[in-house]
């Protein structure tokens, strides 16, 4: 949640309609490294755990995905999930977490 709340400082984040998140990481305890994963859709019902999905796949640990969505009036339907996608991978493939 501090990761959101820094991002969060971040005006234009802050105006988005949507924020968003998945992540994927791990916690030891009792000498277990166990799985600590979450998402949120922030009004996309399904979103976050397409990013959760994506995450996954991907097998990358140790990441936050946060995507945001602004409305920009034109109803995109099941489109939308696809730009989100697409746009969660760009992100990380280019800052060089999955190659």
């Amino acid at each position: 949640m501090a990761v959101l709340d820094t991002l969060m400082s971040n005006s234009k984040i802050a105006r988005a309609t949507h924020r968003i998140y998945a992540y994927r990481t791990y916690v030891t305890k009792n000498g277990k490294n166990l799985p600590l994963n979450d998402c949120a859709d922030d009004g996309e019902t399904g979103a976050g755990i397409k990013l959760q999905h994506l995450l996954q796949i991907m097998k990358i640990d140790n990441v936050m995905l946060v995507v945001t969505r602004w409305y920009g009036g034109v109803h995109l339907g099941a489109d939308r999930f696809r730009h989100i996608q697409n746009k969660a991978r760009q992100a990380i493939t280019e800052s060089g977490f999955w190659k």
